[in-house]
């Protein structure tokens, strides 16, 4: 996925590891909130309890759809 992002291809990353594409998307907007957070001299936003739980069932959830042996699921595989 990584290298399809950096050839531009952003079909094939997307289809290497949909869960990814948005995942780096939202890491990359909450490290923004924290930085520009800490140079303007405020607290680091405070991260909900709910969160770290959601994440987990979220990557758990996916990697088990990811590798269902029938279709619609077997999209959700990168090319071999």
């Amino acid at each position: 996925m990584v290298h399809d992002l950096l050839h531009g291809d952003i079909v094939m990353a997307f289809h290497d590891n949909a869960l990814a594409i948005p995942a780096v998307i939202i890491g990359f907007a909450a490290w923004l909130n924290w930085t520009i957070s800490r140079w303007r001299g405020r607290p680091a936003p405070a991260r909900p309890a709910w969160l770290s739980p959601v994440i987990i069932v979220i990557l758990i959830a996916w990697t088990v759809v990811r590798n269902l042996p029938w279709a619609p699921f077997t999209a959700f595989r990168p090319p071999a």
